[in-house]
């Protein structure tokens, strides 16, 4: 028998993860003062309790130009460095969500925008990991595994940290797991889109 083999990954998932080099304390103060209202969802999950800040673009608020200027670098990092894009990209939707201790979030993806991500101002370890499931598996078999890995996990997850940003295709399903802490949970969210012109032939589009 011949064991030499190899595994190609076809079609990751590309989920960037980084740390801002800025203060993110006195954002703390200021997203606490934003208006919250709770995200609306078609679930009945109890314990889907997670809040949002009413303003659904508070990063085109001049008092928060600073954290937007430094997440613009990253969206920078992570689609022309990473992913080698030649687009121009631009933020639409930003919002802050609150998780209170003994609350979480609902499985959802982001509609309406390309790339999203997501930045930690104030969380623990215990405080709601955000969690990544894939629906793709069309398998009609739920096999045993002796060890989850890439090659065979349907789910994967990040533990929070205070300053770090993670971006990832919007299409991705994502969820807030439960905040078993004693630390509200707040972390700022942002949609991207590509601008300029782009595609070819009959695909062809301008986004201004």
């Amino acid at each position: 028998m011949n064991n030499k083999y190899s595994i190609q990954t076809l079609f990751p998932t590309p989920v960037y993860v980084s740390k801002l080099d800025i203060d993110l304390k006195p954002y703390i103060d200021l997203s606490l003062k934003e208006e919250h209202i709770k995200i609306s969802n078609n679930t009945s999950h109890r314990k889907d309790h997670s809040l949002k800040s009413k303003s659904s673009f508070v990063l085109e608020e001049k008092k928060y130009i600073y954290i937007k200027n430094e997440i613009i670098k990253h969206i920078n990092t992570y689609t022309k460095n990473i992913l080698k894009c030649t687009n121009s990209f631009r933020i639409t939707t930003s919002w802050f969500t609150y998780t209170n201790p003994g609350d979480e979030s609902y499985i959802h993806r982001h509609r309406n925008s390309v790339f999203s991500g997501v930045v930690y101002l104030q969380c623990s370890k215990d405080s709601g990991n955000i969690t990544f499931e894939t629906f793709s598996d069309t398998s009609c078999f739920r096999l045993n595994y002796e060890e989850h890995n890439i090659l065979n996990s349907t789910a994967h997850f990040f533990t929070p940290e205070n300053n770090v940003i993670i971006m990832f295709p919007s299409k991705t399903y994502h969820k807030i797991d439960t905040n078993n802490s004693k630390l509200k949970r707040i972390s700022l969210a942002f949609n991207v889109i590509p601008v300029g012109t782009f595609g070819d032939e009959d695909s062809t589009m301008t986004i201004v």
